[in-house]
């Protein structure tokens, strides 16, 4: 399905940049706002291949 390895892949970059973010600074209120937004991106992308 067109766009799901390209969101898969994106989540993967978000996921290592996080965790690397995680390290350098405390702003896991951000972070926190950051990946409810992507988990909602992510259910839709998901969601079109059913």
């Amino acid at each position: 399905v067109p766009g799901v390895r390209e969101t898969v892949q994106a989540t993967l970059d978000l996921m290592r940049g996080l965790g690397l973010a995680a390290l350098l600074t405390d702003d896991s209120a951000r972070r926190s706002r950051l990946l409810r937004q992507w988990a909602t991106t992510l259910d839709r992308t998901l969601a079109a291949t059913e």
